[in-house]
């Protein structure tokens, strides 16, 4: 997805550190979002199989978007 709009021009384009940054957030947000799913898990009544196929889907589209952000390095070197 990024990859077929790195050529668009949004106003105001992300400078390299603007770009590290933006990665860390977003890594970092994942990561809260993981954990919370997690800790939700533990304190709710899994034996619901609405609620397990919700969280389930949850966990599904926050993997999706690790994987995405994955390849793009912390690092950028010019």
């Amino acid at each position: 997805l990024m990859r077929k709009t790195k050529n668009v021009k949004y106003g105001n384009e992300l400078s390299l550190e603007d770009y590290k940054k933006l990665v860390e957030v977003l890594r970092i947000r994942i990561n809260v979002l993981n954990a919370s799913v997690f800790l939700l898990e533990e304190k709710i009544n899994i034996k619901d199989s609405g609620t397990s196929n919700y969280l389930e889907k949850i966990n599904n589209e926050l993997e999706i978007i690790r994987k995405l952000i994955l390849p793009y390095p912390t690092q950028v070197h010019h």
